[in-house]
C-alpha cells in the first residue's frame, strides 16, 4: 500500500452538472458548486450535492412556480452580492491607479513629493462642486509624501523590469553617454540605450544614471558603462554604436572611454567593423559648436548687457514692464539668454529686435545712452544674426525628436550645408531674399555682401566637424534608397542581395507605400537578405544624439 499513488481531487475531473441548478439550488461559481441558500461550497459530486440539499427542508415543499420564483430570487441575491464586491474591488483598484498616475506626473515634472497632499486638496475641492456624491472616493486617494515616494519607486522598478525584458529581445543596440556635474558637484553619467529586435521595433530609454563620486577619467566612465551592462545583462557583442558628448575623457584616442570600451569588446572576440561605423559625437552638440563660430560678439555682448541692466534691477524691471503695458505692447517683457540653452539665443535676439524702440526710449529716460541702437550698421548686424540664428535653431529642432533615425539627422545636416552654400552665393550678390530681417531693414547702400564671409566661416565649421560622417554616407544611401543605388558601387557582400531586391517590382511598390523602418522590419526577411537586414538593424539601432 505504501507504493500506491495518492489520488488527488483535481485528477477526478469532476464537473458541474446543469441539472443541479433546478434540482438542488446549486450554481457554478468559479468552477465551484455553491449552494444558493447558504453560500456553502460543496465538492462537485451528485451524492454530496443531494445530501446538502436535503438539509434545507424548506426547499422540498416548494413546487412549480414557487420553486422557480425562489430560485430566481436566490440567484439575483447572489449576483447582487457579487456585484457589490466587484464594485468595491474595482473602486479600490481605481483609487490605487489614480495615486500611481499622479505620483508619476509629480516625478516627471520633478516636483516635491509633498505636493501630493496639495493635489489631493485640489481634487477634493473640484469634486465638491462637480460631483459631491463622489467626494468620499477622492478622500480615499493616498498622496502623502511617503506614499508618493513609494509609488515612484514602484513605477521605477516596473519600468526597469520592462526594459530588462525588452533588452533580452535586442538583436543590436547602441549607447549614448552624457556626463555632467549637478549642483552638488557630483558627476552624473547618463546612459541611454536604443535597441531593435528582429522586427526592427525600436526601444529608446534611459538605461541608468550613475554617480561618479571621484574622478571622471575614461577608465572611470568605461567601468561604469561595463558595470551597468553587466547589471542589465546586456550582451556587449550586440553593441554597434556609442554616441558621446565629445569630451576628451570620452573620445580620447588612447585612454578615452569609447576607446577602452572598444578594446574590451574586441577582447571578447567581437568583429568591430560595425561598431567603428557608429561611433558618433552628438549631432546637436556639434551643431551648437558650429554656431559659435559666427563670431558676432559685438552684437551679443551689447544685447545681453542691456537685457541684464533692465532685468537685474528690480525697480527698472518693474518700470519697464509697466512702460510696455502703457504702450499696449504685444510683448510683456524681455527674454534672458542662457548659454546652456541653445535655442534661447534666437528667442532672445528676436524679442530684443521687436522691442528695440521701446528699449531705446526707456534707456534714454533713465539717463543711459545706448549708441548701438542708433547705429545702422550695428542694427544691420543684429538683423543678420537674428536670421542666421533662426535657421540654426530650425536645424537644431529638426535634429531632435524621439526615435529619430541617424540617417534622417545626416540628411538634415547635408541639406543645411547645401543651404549655407546657396546663402553664401546669394549674399555675395547683395541678395538677402532668405534673410527677412536683413532684407527688410531700411538703409542706404547696405553692405550685405560682407555677411557672405560669416556664412563661409560657418560653412567651413560644419564641413570640418561633420566630415567624419562621410564614411557612413554609402551605407546610409543603401538603407534609404536600396532600389536606386548603383549595385557596382555597393560593398561586395550586399551586391547580390541588392540585385534580388531591385528585380522584385512588388517589393519596390511596398517600399514606396510604407515607412522605411516598417519595410525593413516586415518585408526584408533574414533568410533571403541577411546582410541587408543586418545593415538595417544596425542603422535603426544607432543613436545620433545624447539629448534624449
Amino acid at each position: 500500500m505504501s507504493g500506491r499513488k495518492k489520488r488527488k481531487l483535481e485528477d477526478e475531473n469532476r464537473q458541474f452538472k446543469n441539472n443541479w441548478e433546478d434540482d438542488y439550488f446549486f450554481l457554478q461559481v468559479k468552477n465551484n458548486a455553491v449552494c444558493l441558500v447558504c453560500r456553502e461550497t460543496i465538492t462537485a459530486k451528485t451524492y454530496n450535492i443531494r445530501r446538502h440539499y436535503e438539509k434545507h427542508t424548506e426547499l422540498s415543499v416548494l413546487s412549480g412556480g414557487e420553486r422557480k420564483a425562489k430560485l430566481h430570487l436566490l440567484k439575483a441575491n447572489l449576483k447582487s452580492q457579487q456585484n457589490v464586491f466587484q464594485k468595491q474591488n474595482q473602486q479600490s483598484n481605481d483609487i490605487v491607479s489614480t495615486s500611481l498616475k499622479i505620483s508619476q506626473i509629480i516625478a516627471k515634472k520633478m516636483k516635491p513629493f509633498s505636493d501630493g497632499e496639495y493635489i489631493k486638496e485640489c481634487l477634493i475641492a473640484a469634486a465638491e462642486d462637480i460631483s459631491p456624491e463622489k467626494v468620499h472616493i477622492y478622500k480615499q486617494i493616498s498622496l502623502s509624501h511617503q506614499t508618493v515616494a513609494r509609488r515612484v519607486d514602484d513605477i521605477s522598478n516596473e519600468i526597469s523590469l520592462n526594459l530588462n525584458e525588452h533588452t533580452k529581445q535586442f538583436v543590436y543596440y547602441s549607447l549614448a553617454l552624457d556626463e555632467t556635474t549637478d549642483i552638488k558637484d557630483t558627476s552624473q553619467l547618463a546612459i541611454f540605450i536604443r535597441g531593435v529586435d528582429n522586427k526592427l521595433k525600436v526601444t529608446e530609454e534611459l538605461l541608468d544614471l550613475v554617480s561618479l563620486k571621484d574622478t571622471t577619467t575614461g577608465k572611470d566612465i568605461k567601468d561604469a558603462v561595463l558595470k551597468c551592462a553587466e547589471d542589465r545583462q546586456l550582451d556587449l557583442k550586440k553593441l554597434i554604436g556609442i554616441t558621446t558628448d565629445g569630451a576628451p575623457s570620452m573620445i580620447g584616442k588612447i585612454i578615452g572611454a569609447v576607446t577602452l570600451i572598444c578594446k574590451h569588446i574586441e577582447s571578447l572576440g567581437q568583429n568591430t567593423s560595425f561598431l567603428d561605423l557608429f561611433i558618433c559625437h552628438c549631432f546637436l552638440h556639434i551643431e551648437n559648436l558650429c554656431a559659435q563660430s559666427l563670431n558676432m560678439s559685438h552684437v551679443m555682448s551689447v544685447v545681453i548687457n542691456i537685457i541684464n541692466k533692465i532685468k537685474n534691477n528690480s525697480l527698472k524691471h518693474r518700470q519697464f514692464q509697466e512702460y510696455l503695458r502703457e504702450l499696449e505692447s504685444e510683448y510683456c517683457d524681455l527674454i534672458y539668454y542662457a548659454k546652456i540653452r541653445w535655442l534661447s539665443r534666437g528667442k532672445c535676439l528676436l524679442r530684443f529686435w521687436n522691442l528695440r524702440e521701446e528699449i531705446r526710449i526707456f534707456m534714454n529716460e533713465n539717463g543711459e545712452d545706448v549708441p548701438q541702437l542708433y547705429d545702422e550698421k550695428w542694427l544691420l548686424d543684429l538683423c543678420f544674426l537674428i536670421d542666421i540664428t533662426t535657421k540654426l535653431n530650425e536645424l537644431n529642432q529638426n535634429l531632435q525628436g524621439e526615435n529619430k533615425l541617424i540617417t534622417n539627422c545626416y540628411q538634415d545636416i547635408k541639406t543645411f550645408i547645401a543651404k549655407l552654400k546657396y546663402f553664401q552665393n546669394q549674399l555675395k550678390s547683395n541678395n538677402a531674399t532668405h534673410f527677412p530681417h536683413l532684407n527688410d531693414f531700411e538703409m542706404e547702400n547696405k553692405p550685405i555682401s560682407e555677411y557672405s564671409h560669416n556664412i563661409k566661416d560657418l560653412l567651413e565649421e560644419f564641413e570640418k566637424r561633420f566630415a567624419y560622417l562621410e564614411k557612413f554616407e554609402q551605407m546610409f544611401n543603401i538603407f534609404n534608397c536600396p532600389f536606386n543605388i548603383d549595385v557596382n558601387s555597393a560593398p561586395g557582400y550586399l551586391q547580390l542581395e541588392l540585385i534580388d531586391l531591385q528585380s522584385n517590382s512588388e517589393m519596390k511598390l511596398r517600399f514606396e507605400d510604407i515607412n522605411i523602418v516598417d519595410f525593413y522590419g516586415k518585408y526584408i526577411q533574414e533568410d533571403k537578405f541577411p546582410n541587408l537586414k543586418k545593415l538595417a538593424m544596425c542603422i535603426v539601432a544607432a543613436n545620433g544624439t545624447t539629448y534624449l
